[in-house]
Order: C-alpha cells, then structure tokens, then sequence
C-alpha cells in the first residue's frame, strides 16, 4: 500500500501530512476521550507530541534514523485509531452488560443471585453436577438462565415469604443508581 492510500485510509484522523529536513511526521487529531498508548513510541519507532491548541498529536519519524519511518508513523496512527474503537466498543458492551446485570439483582432472590455465574457463549459450557460437602450436605449450582433483555418494565415479584411487589421504572433507577454507588466504591 503507498502512502496516498494509507493517508486516504485515515483521513478522518490525519490532517496533515509532510515531510521537511529529513522529518516526516503527521498530525492526528482524535476525538475527545482517545488516548494515545504509552508504547506507541516503543513499539513503532516514532515520536509523538501533544499540540493543546489544535486538539491532537504529531507523530514523527526521522527518516534518517528509521528509513521505514513514513510507514511507522502510519502505523502508529493505525495502532492508536484501532486501539481506541476497541475501548470504545468494550465499553459499550460492558454499559450494555451492566444494565442488564442490574435489572436482574433487582428481580432475583439472594439466594438465586449467589449462584449467578458468568460464561462465554463460545466457551465449553459446564455440567451442573452435584458435589457433597463433608456435612453430608449436596449443593447444586444452578446458573441463572432468564433473558434479561425480556424484563417487562413493569414486574411483579415474590420474595421467599410470599410477599409480592410491583417493580416500575423507578424503582429500577433507584436500583441503578444504588449500583452505580457501589461500582465508585
């Protein structure tokens, strides 16, 4: 790939790109929250520098030092695009994760919640066998299997003593905002 192709493959990030006293550097200019890696220079060969007044970084190669500069610098900058996508990416699906982790502890009983258990969809699934307990006890861990994204937003629930309670909106917000409490904990 030359290098109008790769600078045309990031324009969105890329506003400037040049090459002067044997120096060939670009400015990327990222969105608000993206982060450069700290082994960005390590790992690629290249310099970076923060420019506060434009919003974005230079990254730099000199030619001289690294004769496969221009690419490093573009690399870089490839690294850095696709390193932040994925954060954003966990991110959403943790925020997604967490919702639906948080309208399950509000309908479930402690008892179910305590066998919660977290896997992978692609992952082996276990066996659920019984295993005795030197009391001559058996425990049995059941995952729960209920479809949280097949919540009503409003719910009935019973807890152990019969007692039965109608779940709304804001009683789930409340719940939220407890967990959120407990997550900056």
């Amino acid at each position: 790939m030359d290098i109008q192709d790769r600078y045309l493959k990031s324009k969105d990030y890329i506003s400037l790109f040049n090459i002067t006293d044997n120096v060939a550097y670009i400015f990327f200019k990222m969105p608000q929250n993206w982060t450069v890696p700290s082994n960005i220079s390590k790992e690629f060969g290249v310099q970076h520098s923060v420019d506060k007044q434009k919003g974005g970084y230079y990254l730099f190669a000199e030619l001289g030092e690294n004769p496969n500069g221009i690419n490093a610098i573009f690399d870089a900058a490839d690294f850095i695009i696709e390193f932040n996508k994925e954060i954003e990416e966990k991110t959403n699906i943790f925020k997604e994760k967490a919702e639906q982790l948080k309208k399950l502890v509000y309908i479930e009983s402690i008892e179910r919640l305590k066998s919660l258990e977290f896997t992978f969809a692609d992952a082996p699934k276990k066996k659920t066998r019984k295993s005795k307990v030197n009391s001559n006890t058996t425990t049995v861990v059941e995952p729960v299997k209920k479809k949280v994204d097949e919540i009503p937003v409003e719910e009935v629930v019973q807890d152990e003593s019969g007692n039965t309670e109608t779940i709304t909106n804001g009683d789930i917000e409340e719940m939220e905002n407890m967990a959120a409490q407990l997550m900056e904990d």
